[in-house]
């Protein structure tokens, strides 16, 4: 290559110079796009990334809502001096404090005493020769006559043998149906 340009004239040798200087100057500017474009995807690329990893955090990472600050952030010093900390300790502690009385209800007023009483006996079911009575529960109702109150006394007797348990669960129910029973004969 030496001697084909050194047989040259400087005129063609001005010509090559020039020509490879526009192909320098072709490759610079083929090169600098290239790079650009190449920036630019990079870019693209990281955005995406960051993206799927957003998504990946969404579909499989923990459900709550967290805040993940800015690393490079410069921190502000919040930290309040020991003697302040202590004051705001003492008025919480104040502010928590408290007693608290509950109201003493001691179940529904008493049913007054100069309406007329109604008294039912009910007894448990079976032959009641052989049974002795252990207590009675009387549930007392107020019930409501067209233009009539009255107090209605209900006696459960508590007769027992060895299994009789039952004996007044079957005589309350006996009692609860009759009721409904005389109830629905009113409407």
């Amino acid at each position: 290559m030496k001697t084909a340009l050194e047989n040259q004239s400087k005129e063609e040798l001005l010509k090559v110079i020039s020509s490879r200087d526009e192909n320098i100057e072709l490759l610079s500017q083929e090169r600098n796009s290239l790079i650009k474009e190449r920036d630019s995807l990079t870019q693209e690329r990281d955005h995406l990334k960051s993206q799927v990893e957003m998504l990946r955090r969404m579909q499989f990472g923990q459900k709550r809502e967290r805040f993940e600050g800015d690393p490079n952030q410069i921190m502000l010093p919040f930290e309040a001096e020991p003697v302040e900390v202590e004051q705001q300790q003492e008025q919480i502690k104040e502010k928590i404090e408290y007693t608290r009385k509950r109201p003493n209800h001691k179940g529904r007023a008493k049913l007054p005493d100069h309406l007329p009483v109604e008294e039912i006996e009910i007894h448990p079911p079976g032959d009641l020769s052989e049974m002795v009575c252990i207590g009675k529960e009387i549930t007392e109702e107020l019930e409501c006559e067209p233009a009539k109150l009255y107090i209605k006394h209900v006696v459960h007797r508590a007769d027992t043998l060895t299994h009789t348990i039952l004996n007044q669960i079957l005589g309350f129910l006996l009692h609860t149906i009759l009721k409904w029973q005389k109830f629905l004969q009113m409407i």
